[in-house]
């Protein structure tokens, strides 16, 4: 009851009522049974108008699901959370948070969360399987112990003010699936060792289809306190781009050089958009391009390459290749 009266209901649901029990009430599943003598195991709430996300949540000891998306709570949140999307949170992530021994998945996208993302060595990260914390105020640098987490598949950090390099150790998480470190103020090279990420299929270093010159006051003051120019340097390791899994590479303005690889075959090219816009890649476009049979989406343009491409061994609808 402490938690239904810290929130405003934004149209009530059906069962909600003072007299029906709490098992009974809308978003809510008890374990045992699921009737009034069971426990709390999955909050599920959205439309919610406000209200402070109330302290006794952490009073639900069997609680393993709470998603609350597209909410305007607000407050300091308990460490036994998952999906806190589409708010107003702000301060600093509690420690202990990502890094637990049950926690699978945690999104804290597109709140006003800032600090640094913590870890905790001695508690482990094994059963982290997704992690979101795209578009908030998060500074410092990408934590190297996410090397750790070896269950890992989705890791979004993408929107934040974060600095520094990508870590090596970024590598040792052989299950990533999807990487999205863009509109932060990265810099160095990008680690080899992704190319130990078999399974990664997408690899996202700055913005897809960012226009910049259709930027307006609006974007550019929020431009302004969010990276948006990664600066690597070097190349892109061949490693990476010869992945077999990997389907998305977006890394237009990157700052980045080197050559494309010419070992691309039929059966090891996955790639459905490859955008290396604007950057210092040299050397000739090679022939082998022409086997990744997927490619949708095709932008080399504003690079230093040489040769041509042969267009019908290619199903990508519209090119810019200048």
């Amino acid at each position: 009851m402490k938690i239904k009266r810290a929130w405003c209901s934004g149209g009530g649901g059906r069962g909600n009522g003072p007299s029906s029990t709490f098992c009974s009430w809308h978003g809510v599943t008890c374990g045992g049974g699921g009737r009034g003598n069971g426990r709390v195991v999955s909050l599920n709430v959205t439309g919610l108008r406000g209200g402070e996300l109330a302290s006794s949540i952490r009073e639900l000891s069997e609680l393993r699901v709470l998603s609350i998306p597209e909410n305007i709570f607000f407050g300091e949140i308990p460490v036994s959370l998952m999906n806190l999307s589409g708010n107003a949170f702000s301060g600093s992530i509690p420690d202990g948070f990502i890094f637990s021994k049950n926690m699978k998945i945690v999104d804290l996208s597109d709140n006003q969360f800032s600090g640094s993302i913590p870890v905790n060595d001695s508690v482990g990260c094994d059963s982290l399987r997704h992690l979101k914390l795209s578009h908030n105020f998060l500074t410092g640098e990408i934590p190297p112990q996410f090397g750790k987490c070896r269950n890992l598949r989705t890791l979004l950090v993408d929107g934040n003010i974060l600095e520094g390099k990508m870590p090596l150790e970024i590598g040792l998480a052989v299950e990533l699936r999807v990487l999205d470190v863009s509109q932060n103020s990265l810099t160095g090279r990008i680690p080899k060792l992704l190319g130990n990420c078999l399974k990664l299929s997408v690899l996202v270093l700055t913005d897809l289809f960012d226009d910049r010159g259709g930027s307006d006051a609006g974007s550019l003051l929020e431009d302004k306190f969010r990276g948006e120019f990664n600066a690597f340097v070097g190349d892109i390791p061949h490693a990476v781009l010869s992945l077999s899994s990997l389907k998305i590479l977006s890394a237009p303005r990157a700052n980045l050089g080197g050559r494309l690889p010419v070992e691309w075959t039929d059966s090891s090219c996955s790639l459905r958009i490859l955008n290396l816009a604007e950057n210092d890649v040299t050397g000739v476009v090679p022939a082998s391009l022409g086997m990744c049979r997927n490619l949708t989406f095709l932008d080399l343009s504003s690079n230093n390459l040489e040769g041509y491409l042969v267009l019908d061994q290619l199903r990508v609808s519209c090119m810019n290749n200048r």
